[in-house]
């Protein structure tokens, strides 16, 4: 009786640590991913505030697609950034 206990309490110790090593790994993809984020974001932030192009050739980070004072393209967007890290987040 007190070893099926015993036998019992290991089988949900050993779930609860596996169960933990998962959450660890998605919490440091997430980690991994927010970083990328950041570090995309500094190094388009190092860029000029308009990047010309004819047609949008899909998101970028911190920039907005569209018809502005300098033409057709991305423009530098701080609301945008906050949008593209709260997706990443």
């Amino acid at each position: 009786m007190q070893f099926e206990a015993h036998r019992r309490q290991l089988e949900q110790a050993s779930d609860n640590v596996a169960m933990s090593k998962k959450a660890t790994a998605a919490v440091l993809e997430k980690i991994a991913k927010v970083g990328t984020a950041i570090n995309n974001a500094k190094r388009d932030s190092e860029r000029e505030p308009f990047i010309p192009a004819p047609k949008s050739s899909g998101e970028r980070l911190g920039y907005t697609f569209q018809d502005g004072p300098l033409g057709s393209g991305y423009y530098r967007d701080v609301e945008a950034l906050s949008k593209d890290m709260e997706k990443v987040c």
